[in-house]
């Protein structure tokens, strides 16, 4: 046996352990392993593929020791076919569980384990709003996402019968990708990082509760929130020893979430200001984040989008640094119904 056969390899995907599965195949764990390790290195794109395709000139994905794409093409059509073409060779399975988390399909090949989050997805509309955002998309944006999403099918077409092992464990197959999948994965990314219900509830309740201006005031406003911006002669220019962040205002959690800091030239080796980013998301593997470089047409700039958005979300060009951090606005309105008990 060269390969895991397919029924072998649904049976793992529908919860059956490994010592079973070897148990009733006859199959000794260490060949398993090895099997799989091969079955793995089989399916994995090939990074100095060459291919005929649909770009106007040539486009290149060069990856360097880290594995990260660094993209160059003449033009920023080429350059996002190129991008959507290396995200697929990389993620092409965390793609289309992104974008069926976005419309709400995940329960078509999760079962009833991806029910819960496919009835918050379409309760709340989250694809509903990704076609109405599409419907209004400037002509620029959606050259690019047409042309993210074409290198995104080339690379599922070339993958055909050699799909991310993923697939084969679940027993289903990826359909063509859609620009307004980019938008799915974006509208659902928002919601995970400001729908939090405590966020609006608990201001309500305070203010129904304190009624006093003064103390609702203080309520809401943050602890040490004049600190934000440090003050000049706060801090010994030397050198000096380094505490625990929450030191200053006594509070365990200080530090926590997401955050960022710009520090003057005045104050680095080589007399530039240096930025920094820290966006906090939950540990996964794969990580969200897809660093990636774009170079070519009126891009030249490297850092993080996130898987499925073709967008630097933080990174740098030759000019300037920029981060991001998520700040938990409110992006919904809560009602509270009154019913009339006739």
């Amino acid at each position: 046996m060269d390969s895991l056969p397919l029924d072998l390899l649904k049976s793992l995907g529908s919860g059956q352990s490994i010592g079973s599965l070897c148990r009733a195949s006859g199959i000794a764990r260490k060949e398993f392993d090895r099997l799989w390790k091969a079955e793995i290195e089989r399916r994995t794109p090939d990074p100095d593929v060459r291919l005929q395709t649909g770009v106007s000139a040539e486009a290149r994905v060069a990856r360097n020791r880290w594995g990260v794409p660094q993209i160059h093409a003449e033009n920023d059509q080429d350059l996002f076919f190129a991008f959507g073409f290396a995200m697929a060779q990389d993620r092409l399975f965390q793609l289309d569980y992104l974008r069926r988390r976005g419309h709400g399909r995940l329960s078509e090949i999760l079962g009833e384990e991806g029910i819960y989050l496919d009835s918050v997805t379409r309760t709340v509309g989250l694809n509903r709003i990704a076609a109405s955002e599409w419907e209004s998309t400037p002509a620029e944006t959606s050259d690019l996402l047409e042309s993210f999403s074409n290198g995104v099918n080339t690379s599922i077409d070339l993958s055909s019968g050699n799909l991310p092992i993923e697939f084969s464990l679940l027993d289903y197959e990826p359909e063509q990708w859609r620009p307004v999948d980019c938008l799915a994965i974006a509208a659902e990314f928002r919601y995970y990082l400001t729908v939090r219900f405590p966020v609006i509830v608990g201001p309500e309740l305070a203010k129904r509760a304190l009624h006093d201006e003064t103390l609702y005031e203080a309520f809401l406003t943050g602890e040490a929130d004049e600190e934000s911006i440090i003050p000049q002669g706060a801090y010994p220019s030397a050198a000096a020893d380094v505490s625990p962040v929450g030191a200053s205002v006594g509070d365990p959690q200080e530090g926590e979430g997401s955050n960022n800091w710009v520090v003057s030239g005045a104050h680095t080796s080589s007399g530039l200001p240096m930025v920094s980013s820290d966006p906090h998301i939950a540990f996964a593997a794969v990580s969200c984040w897809y660093e990636v470089q774009l170079k070519g047409g009126s891009f030249d700039v490297a850092g993080m989008a996130y898987a499925g958005m073709p967008a630097v979300m933080f990174g740098r060009n030759r000019n300037v640094a920029w981060g991001i951090t998520n700040n938990v606005c409110s992006q919904r309105d809560l009602y509270q119904e009154r019913t009339d008990p006739g």
